[in-house]
């Protein structure tokens, strides 16, 4: 499920993953005697340690973060494109086939040459429905070698986010008769993993964390060090301790919200548009959410720049549009106004809200549970406050990660009041609203609007088209209010600065090869 998936990414991250709006390369060069030298290890400082490293068995951001510093995809999305990478090129001559053209220059770590055998087997194992990543993958029939350096896709229905998210994010090319050898063990401190990356997998500890060194017989420009040290720092203050005093190199996993926090004579801080954004579900088949005038009353009643201030500071921005902000420029521009000119905007009116709840069925007002995990916890607690003058009393449960993300992946239960913190890998809207409204809709709501709109973003690559249904579906939600945007978050680079990363983005596929020594 996206939700999962993607705050794995942003973390869950997220990784993970696309688009620069602005920003340049952080870490100012440096000649003194501090200052990185190739033949140095980078000590990178995750939340957690990886679950796996192998997509297939985990999909959180800090395993996406280990798993692309090492394997590759067949294409990079940069910058709203789409760039060759293990695939030197690719033709679609109709919508439902794709021929990829591999690289034939290029090798796995164990010195065996990369086959378009090794590139379908690479896919075709994350249309399995037990890969964690194979939503992504709904829409591929098959992945066949059709040529010694040739693999066609054929798919199952036009899939407009084929190449960015599930070809560019999320095949990553393992050798195929490594990871059959392994077995259940692929991806396991006894059995890592076999890929083609700038950096290979040397070792795999749950404590000590990962190690990988760099390979020297890569097919393209080599990392500029010689390998990264990954170390599990699960303590948000101790790992800005590390960041700042120099213990540790970087991080995209500080806390954005007290990102000055982190500035020191040894760091630099960068923040960027990210790929998550929070929002409010309330599950319209159930009292009192099956009545529109209360979902409006709520909506009415919310502060976003107030939540936003109090939860994240400066590291997000309200929002009036269910997706991330890098989605949102891309389809929409920097300014919106194709979207703000036409979807309204949520204004704080408190007695526009009184008057909605007096039209309801309960005008005097509610009691009733809201869930979230720890992303949501501050949130929880302004709102709260908010909706205490209508008469709506919120009681917060707060579950662990693993027991959410379960409960709102079981969509036919009942799901109540939740406040959900997602985001996507792509830089288009599609993505985020296939799910809010698919496999994620805990609010299980639908419409004519929004099933006749999503067949249009499924079907059509026309951009005019696919704005015009991102906007009609964004009208009805605002209209019917089963969901609230509240805000979209921004991603944090901590990294010191006799080290540089260029044009930070969200960490995406090749994110490692950004990195280098500043002087």
């Amino acid at each position: 499920m996206t939700s999962h998936r993607v705050m794995g990414r942003l973390g869950a991250a997220t990784a993970a993953v696309i688009l620069l709006l602005g920003g340049a390369a952080c870490g100012a060069p440096s000649n003194g005697p501090g200052s990185a030298k190739a033949d140095q290890t980078l000590k990178w400082a995750l939340p957690a340690p990886p679950n796996s490293l192998d997509i297939t068995k985990a999909i959180n951001a800090t395993s996406y973060t280990v798993q692309s510093a090492g394997l590759e995809t067949l294409v990079h999305p940069e910058a709203g494109q789409i760039k060759p990478w293990l695939a030197k090129s690719w033709t679609s001559p109709d919508p439902l086939t794709y021929v990829f053209e591999l690289r034939d220059d290029v090798t796995f770590w164990n010195g065996a040459p990369m086959t378009a055998d090794d590139v379908a087997f690479s896919i075709e194992r994350n249309i399995s429905p037990s890969s964690l990543i194979s939503y992504d993958f709904t829409a591929v029939s098959s992945a066949t070698a059709t040529g010694a350096h040739e693999v066609t896709v054929k798919l199952k229905h036009p899939d407009p986010l084929f190449l960015q998210v599930a070809i560019g994010t999320d095949a990553l090319v393992v050798q195929k008769s490594y990871v059959q050898a392994a077995g259940d063990q692929i991806g396991t401190p006894d059995k890592l993993n076999m890929g083609t990356g700038p950096l290979e997998f040397k070792s795999f500890s749950k404590t000590s964390g990962v190690t990988l060194d760099r390979y020297d017989k890569y097919w393209g420009d080599k990392p500029t060090f010689a390998g990264v040290q990954f170390t599990t720092i699960s303590d948000p203050e101790t790992m800005r301790i590390a960041l700042t005093q120099g213990q540790v190199d970087g991080s995209f996993d500080g806390t954005a919200a007290h990102s000055d926090q982190y500035k020191s004579n040894k760091t630099n801080v960068s923040l960027a548009p990210g790929k998550g954004y929070l929002y409010m579900s309330m599950d319209v088949r159930q009292a009192p959410f099956n009545d529109v005038h209360v979902r409006k009353a709520i909506a009415l009643a919310l502060d976003k720049q107030a939540i936003t201030k109090a939860t994240a500071g400066n590291a997000a921005q309200p929002a009036d549009a269910l997706m991330t902000r890098p989605q949102f420029e891309t389809m929409f521009g920097q300014d919106g106004v194709d979207f703000t000119s036409q979807v309204p905007s949520t204004t704080t009116n408190l007695d526009a809200a009184k008057a909605e709840l007096a039209q309801s069925k309960t005008p005097k007002g509610i009691s009733t549970s809201v869930r979230f995990n720890a992303d949501g916890r501050l949130a929880f607690q302004v709102i709260q406050q908010q909706l205490a003058p209508l008469g709506i009393v919120l009681n917060g449960q707060q579950v662990d990660d693993n027991q959410f993300y379960s409960e709102i992946g079981k969509i036919s239960d009942p799901q109540g009041l939740r406040i959900i913190l997602s985001g996507a890998a792509s830089t288009d809207p599609w993505e985020s609203l296939r799910s809010l409204l698919g496999d994620a809709d805990t609010a299980g709501y639908s419409s004519d609007v929004t099933k006749t709109n999503l067949d249009i973003l499924a079907s059509t690559a026309d951009p005019a088209q696919r704005k015009s249904a991102v906007v009609a579906i964004s009208k009805d939600i605002a209209d019917q209010a089963p969901f609230i945007p509240l805000y979209t978050t921004k991603q944090m680079l901590v990294l010191g600065k006799e080290w540089a990363y260029d044009n930070f983005t969200p960490r995406g596929s090749g994110w490692i090869l950004k990195l280098h020594p500043a002087s």
